[in-house]
């Protein structure tokens, strides 16, 4: 069966919240340049697909753009683990705050996994 686009569109914003849900923990720096390249790549994704729904910036299109330059791993910035630890926190609200949001707009319940329709 085939799945529409925006069923799914949740799911990615689940998976960066996920992974900087377990970068509040101590980790090795490889996961944490993993999840750099993950984050950054969804929030430009989510960018993307926020731009075209919406055909301008919104609130969560300036969110995902603040994201991506703050977890960009061309050129890291370095903070502190606390200061890191709260964006992780806020990055991850805004991840999840979407999907919820994406899933509200829709008037449907949020899919995480398309085989099971």
């Amino acid at each position: 069966m085939r799945t529409n686009q925006n069923q799914t569109k949740p799911l990615w914003a689940f998976i960066p919240a996920i992974l900087l849900m377990l970068a509040m923990g101590a980790m090795p720096d490889a996961y944490y340049q993993f999840a750099h390249i993950v984050v950054c790549g969804c929030a430009l994704m989510m960018l993307g697909n926020n731009y075209r729904d919406f055909h301008r910036l919104n609130i969560w299109g300036y969110c995902f753009i603040l994201i991506a330059v703050l977890f960009n791993p061309i050129m890291p910035y370095h903070f502190d683990r606390i200061m890191w630890v709260c964006m992780d926190m806020i990055s991850a609200s805004c991840f999840i705050g979407y999907a919820s949001r994406a899933g509200a707009e829709r008037d449907e319940p949020i899919v995480v996994c398309a085989a099971a329709r």
